[in-house]
């Protein structure tokens, strides 16, 4: 196992140009501060240079530390679901598949009339003007979808920026009625199975099978100090995604190179008029870390905790998950080595984000895109 270490080491040394000395017992420092109670086990992947360079696990799936984590575990990833609407939304907003700027009743006609007026691209900025109430324990989403009617307007869509638990669920609903397929075997045919994410399912069963665990959560009885969390197929209205690490370090990676194509969250567009304190866009937050543009999103559910974090500009990005909770010390870690490789720079976010959009090219000049292709046939199979 230390030999196992030191070699991840010596890899990431040479991903970020650095000795490996200086590197050894800093991550082991930042590891071992994050893989203590219910934090007993955790993931790391870096892209950097055109590949996966590196790819490590460390601890164990629970606290009795009777199994070793591999690598290639699969755990649930739900908030990566919100990301990957927003890349199909604007993969077929390229394709005029789509229509961001239109109003939702376009495509689902019924809707009460304010409601029916907010646009693909307000939700998933989350400036619909939305509430953000919970929905009861009694109802199911696809019932509370069916009941929303203008009173869960806050303000008029289009206005301020309000964070609504609605808005990507609604965004889900648009998409499956414009291709006509579940969202699941929309996201298999264009991004897994192109991507080859082989350990990555929207089927629960499945996952079960590649070897899913169960999350941790604490629990108030000395005796048993933790609980196992099964995971479900659904959160907060949408399909729970069962990933890996390597599988999500391989769609940050083709996110960033333009092989998925469509309009990235961190290129300048005329899209969003409404300023957004949040940095919010299409699943994931827009920041600066030591004064390069980040683009990054964490959360925490299902007894997992799972954050991902690219510098779009440098075409790198990591990826880092743990038990009970995300492993932020190793996280801050890796982000911060990852930096101290790259030129210095103060820019703002958005002179970034103009920087990288000029950098990348327009949509046409890109990689050609199989996801637009497959997604192409899905429609024409309808």
């Amino acid at each position: 196992m230390k030999g196992h270490f030191l070699t991840g080491v010596f890899v990431l040394s040479t991903i970020l140009g650095q000795p490996a000395q200086c590197l050894t017992q800093e991550l082991d420092e930042a590891v071992a501060s994050d893989l203590r109670g219910l934090q007993s086990g955790l993931v790391m992947a870096i892209y950097a240079k055109g590949k996966i360079g590196f790819l490590e696990a460390y601890g164990s799936p629970t606290p009795m530390r009777e199994e070793i984590l591999s690598a290639d575990q699969i755990f649930p990833f739900p908030a990566l679901t919100a990301v990957l609407i927003g890349i199909i939304v604007e993969a077929l907003a390229e394709a005029e598949v789509l229509d961001v700027e239109a109003p939702i009743s376009h495509y689902l006609p019924g809707l009460s009339p304010r409601l029916g007026q907010i646009t693909l691209g307000q939700l998933l900025t989350h400036t619909g003007g939305l509430d953000d109430a919970q929905v009861r324990a009694d109802q199911s989403w696809d019932d509370a979808l069916d009941k929303l009617k203008d009173w869960a307007l806050i303000t008029e869509s289009g206005v301020v920026y309000s964070k609504s638990r609605y808005s990507f669920p609604l965004a889900l609903r648009v998409v499956e009625e414009a291709v006509g397929q579940p969202f699941s075997a929309i996201a298999a045919a264009a991004i897994l199975g192109p991507l080859t994410m082989e350990r990555s399912t929207f089927d629960l069963d499945r996952a079960k099978e590649l070897g899913l665990i169960d999350g941790l959560e604490m629990n108030s009885t000395p005796e048993s100090p933790f609980l196992l969390v099964p995971s479900k197929p659904e959160s907060q209205g949408l399909p729970v995604l069962f990933t890996t690490a390597e599988d999500v370090t391989r769609l940050l990676a083709a996110w960033m190179t333009a092989e998925i194509r469509g309009t990235r969250p961190w290129t300048r567009t005329d899209s969003i008029p409404v300023p957004n304190p949040a940095g919010f866009r299409a699943g994931v937050h827009l920041d600066e870390f030591r004064g390069h543009l980040r683009v990054d999103l964490t959360a925490s559910s299902m007894g997992f905790g799972a954050g991902f974090y690219m510098f779009p500009e440098a075409k790198i990005s990591m990826m880092v998950w743990g038990t009970s909770a995300v492993p932020r010390r190793t996280a801050l870690f890796a982000q911060e080595r990852i930096i101290s490789a790259l030129p210095a720079g103060k820019p703002t976010a958005s002179d970034t984000a103009g920087r990288a959009s000029e950098l990348e090219g327009s949509p046409a000049d890109g990689i050609p895109s199989y996801s637009i292709r497959l997604l192409a046939q899905v429609i024409e199979s309808r």
